[in-house]
């Protein structure tokens, strides 16, 4: 059975003020808002294979917690009756460190505290259910009937001699397309962050070019994987990566000998609210850094396997040439008038 993991973030009510210890997600639900999660689960209804779900609630700070435990297990209580749901928050969180503590094993990296700690419990979870095959969604995605039935399709099977770990899907948007918009100019743009979306567009060009519905990806979205149970068990993802663990994690399996691959048909319908872009990009430069050297730091290791920016490209491969420094200096000096305080500091609460 597929076990289908949907995290869901939560902040404080419309017009509430803000904590200086907030942690920062792209687009939150306020607590007295609209959700996105009730749609997602609406369209899983659908699904014709059997799944079991796993929510992931996440806050802004811990003394939302227990407000939005009540408020998403009233939210999922209704589809109880169309297949088998919980949910894992932060009572849930405490129970397994005090279990872990027992057994002496590290507490510290477990948490709900940023995007790649929430990825981990992504796949915490499943294991301690016995899954063998997790897919991981977003809660602002729709899927289609047969998305369970295509998840499991190829994964653990060979491909070219070599078993898959790992499926990547695509995001389709409401503009009826797999690619990302691009800003204006972007395609004349020089500075590598300026041209992002369409190094991004020109990967999808790159997949779509080779033969075959599962073709090699350097690019993994986060809204859309599917993990073998060898792949839980042995890469997690990066607690130190605040934005774009998704293809960090991809950058992570590679190093120890995994395999991912895009599945041109796999589909998911993204319908992601607004976020503020400045914070995305000061979050996109400390990744890219961080990226870069690790990718560096691969060919110095007798334990990994020695990864190459050229593997990457166009993206985010470009991201990890000797450039990255002159333009992500040029971006932040562009966009200095609307910095807030960096966030990369606020990994965990507890």
């Amino acid at each position: 059975m597929l076990t289908v993991v949907i995290p869901t973030y939560w902040t404080r009510p419309i017009g509430a003020p803000s904590n200086r210890e907030d942690l920062v997600f792209d687009h939150p639900t306020p607590l007295d808002g609209i959700d996105t999660l009730t749609k997602t689960l609406e369209s899983i209804k659908r699904v014709t294979a059997d799944i079991q779900v796993v929510v992931v609630t996440a806050t802004v700070h811990h003394e939302l917690d227990e407000t939005v435990e009540k408020k998403v297990a009233d939210l999922i209580e209704p589809f109880k009756e169309q297949y088998p749901i919980l949910q894992f928050a932060a009572n849930d969180l405490e129970f397994i460190r005090t279990r872990l503590k027992l057994y002496g094993l590290n507490q510290r990296d477990i948490s709900l505290d940023g995007y790649s700690s929430i990825r981990n419990c992504q796949l915490l979870v499943p294991l301690l259910l016995n899954s063998e095959v997790v897919a991981a969604i977003d809660d602002d995605e729709l899927v289609d009937p047969d998305f369970a039935d295509k998840a499991v399709e190829f994964i653990g099977k060979e491909v070219n001699g070599r078993p898959i770990d790992g499926i990547a899907g695509r995001y389709f948007y409401e503009w009826g397309s797999y690619r990302v918009q691009e800003p204006q100019n972007a395609r004349a743009a020089v500075n590598l962050f300026d041209r992002k979306h369409v190094l991004q567009n020109d990967s999808y060009d790159l997949f779509d070019k080779r033969e075959g519905r599962v073709v090699d990806t350097s690019i993994t979205l986060g809204g859309n994987m599917v993990f073998s149970r060898e792949l839980l068990k042995n890469v997690p993802f990066d607690p130190a990566i605040t934005r774009g663990e998704d293809i960090d994690y991809l950058i992570n399996s590679m190093m120890y000998g995994y395999r991912w691959q895009l599945d041109k048909e796999l589909i998911i319908y993204h319908y992601p609210p607004p976020c503020n872009p400045t914070n995305k990009l000061r979050e996109d430069v400390i990744r890219f850094f961080y990226e870069k050297r690790k990718i560096e730091l691969s060919s110095l290791r007798d334990d990994v396997q020695t990864l190459s920016e050229k593997t990457f490209k166009p993206y985010p491969g470009e991201f990890f040439s000797p450039r990255l420094e002159a333009d992500a200096a040029e971006a932040l000096r562009k966009n200095q008038s609307t910095l807030k305080t960096p966030t990369f500091h606020k990994l965990r609460r507890r």
